[in-house]
């Protein structure tokens, strides 16, 4: 079964590989992903657009690694195929890492039983099968998936170590997509490895915001390096998602073969509910699809408290009594275009 591997910190760098073409990022996931799941018959990485539940999951593109092409295929037939009230269960509830069994028990029904996954697993001779939706609030995203032999079920530690790599394969995507789209703003700072300035532009010029870019760029550098890289419960939480709520910081080699760190603009923008701040938005996204305070600070690189303080002040301006009420405005996420 999947295990605590100790190099998830290199699944997270290769979610982080801009210069790459769509395909031959995916399969370089697909590679990295391999060498640490060789109990497994082999994987499947892919993009997906689930932001509209009533057209199923569509599969945009996906590499594998030991697998048939027929997997592939299967694949992508189970998520175009899946009921709207499945599509917003696996891709709308923020991050995911199950296996099929457990996402089917508390509907009642095994793998085998369900109609499609029971075809489709006959098809390919599989009984479960591991995944990972990385996704974002729009239900855009990047899933793992991986056959397994018999009916399994995950430990909660391991689940919690690949949903914070979730969150960078969801915050990795979105980028890349705005970079795929022409639609990315321009750089907003440059830094070394070790956390020191280079440049920066605009809003990234700021002091705090300085201040918070340099310290981002030393602990995922820890994180990277040395013995905490291959301790992924210790590595994974020093590497969020975004700095402040607003970068992505990225590699970047020059001709001379020196490595930098680059903070790209990636904060997600929602248009709706009006009458809340763009933060109490982004912040209101994430909790609408069932995230903890803990993952939310983690996905936007906000502390817990600015984070609760958020939710808050948009609970009031909405007239919410509960965070729980906040599933309602999934309407104004699910497909924003």
């Amino acid at each position: 079964m999947i295990g605590i591997q100790r190099e998830l910190v290199g699944v997270v760098e290769a979610a982080y590989r801009l210069e790459l073409e769509r395909h031959s990022w995916l399969q370089g996931l697909a590679d990295v992903l391999a060498t640490m799941a060789r109990q497994l018959p082999g994987l499947m990485v892919y993009v997906y657009d689930a932001s509209t539940p009533e057209a199923g999951a569509i599969v945009e593109d996906y590499a594998l690694h030991g697998l048939p092409e027929s997997f592939g295929e299967a694949t992508v037939e189970l998520n175009i195929n899946t009921a709207p009230h499945m599509v917003r269960e696996v891709y709308h509830r923020g991050i995911i890492c199950s296996t099929v069994s457990e996402i089917l028990a508390p509907h009642g029904m095994s793998p085998e039983e369900h109609p499609l996954t029971g075809r489709l697993n006959r098809r390919i001779h599989i009984a479960d099968c591991w995944g990972v939706s990385g996704s974002n609030p729009d239900g855009r995203g990047v899933g793992i998936a991986a056959p397994l032999l018999e009916v399994s079920a995950l430990p909660e530690e391991v689940r919690e170590l690949w949903g914070l790599v979730g969150v960078h394969l969801a915050t990795a995507y979105r980028l890349r997509r705005g970079v795929e789209a022409n639609r990315a703003e321009p750089e907003a700072a440059i830094l070394d490895p070790g956390g020191k300035l280079v440049h920066a532009e605009g809003d990234a010029a700021d002091g705090e915001a300085r201040e918070a870019l340099e310290r981002a760029t030393r602990r995922i550098d820890r994180a990277r390096s040395g013995p905490l890289r291959h301790e992924p419960a210790e590595a994974l939480p020093m590497w969020r998602g975004l700095v402040e709520g607003r970068w992505s910081l990225v590699d970047r080699w020059d001709s001379d073969g020196r490595r930098y760190v680059v903070a790209h603009p990636n904060d997600p923008h929602f248009d709706e509910p009006q009458k809340l701040t763009d933060r109490e938005r982004q912040v209101v996204a994430y909790a609408s699809q069932g995230d903890t305070n803990a993952r939310i600070s983690y996905s936007l690189g906000l502390d817990e408290p600015t984070v609760e303080a958020l939710l808050h002040s948009a609970l009031a301006k909405l007239g919410f009594d509960s965070r729980e009420r906040l599933g309602e405005l999934r309407r104004f996420f699910e497909d924003p275009s």
